[in-house]
């Protein structure tokens, strides 16, 4: 639905998002017709992602007499935990390792899915950039590993981002299925290891994704 109202513009749908609880920054992207296409939110972990959604649908409505579909936004939580629940499933990060020879470098993660442990690793150029993402593509294949590699996972960026006085960590990854593909996107606070934070903010990245795919995994 486009916005007929004067005040309907991406910069006042970003200020309205932005002035929620626990919101720390947003992107609104519309389409040729003036119309909304997506909603990216980064938000603290004090509220769950369905009451940020629902606070952004009414404000919307209240504000620009614009109805939005729920499934055209998407919430990332910044979070701290080692141990999470992951649609469900509870999930830890057991340890996180790299390793350096000569120019090229080794991610290894491991992960425990309710008391059963996955191993990934990744091997690519020694570069600062390229760390991030190695350390990314390691924790994508614990969790394919996990999975049977009945889903692939293709990492598409790592970013770390300043958000106000500190830093965050965000993984976009693109969820292949024998039935569609879909780009995921995950972030936490980027803490001291920052190589623990890739993996939490690539775990974090399939946190609406991870119950259906657990239903497929036999024991």
């Amino acid at each position: 639905m486009a916005a007929t109202s004067p005040e309907a513009t991406v910069e006042n749908f970003e200020k309205i998002i932005n002035q929620m609880r626990d919101v720390i920054s947003s992107r609104v992207i519309i389409n040729e017709r003036g119309a909304i296409d997506e909603i990216h939110v980064l938000a603290g972990s004090g509220r769950s992602p369905k009451q940020i959604v629902r606070d952004i649908e009414s404000a919307f409505v209240a504000h620009f007499d614009v109805k939005i579909d729920h499934k055209k936004i998407s919430i990332a939580q910044l979070g701290e935990s080692e141990e999470r629940l992951i649609g469900g499933v509870r999930v830890m990060l057991n340890s996180v390792g790299y390793d350096v020879t000569r120019v090229m470098g080794e991610a290894r993660v491991k992960l425990e899915f309710q008391g059963q442990e996955a191993l990934g690793t990744a091997k690519g150029a020694n570069s600062r950039l390229n760390r991030l993402r190695l350390v990314a593509q390691a924790t994508l294949n614990a969790v394919e590993e996990y999975f049977h590699h009945n889903c692939v996972f293709t990492l598409e960026d790592v970013r770390e981002v300043a958000l106000g006085q500190v830093t965050g960590i965000v993984v976009a990854v693109c969820l292949v299925t024998p039935v569609n593909e879909q780009v995921l996107i995950g972030a936490v606070l980027a803490g001291e290891n920052t190589q623990e934070s890739v993996a939490k903010a690539t775990l974090d990245a399939m946190n609406r994704q991870f119950l259906s795919l657990s239903n497929g995994v036999s024991d």
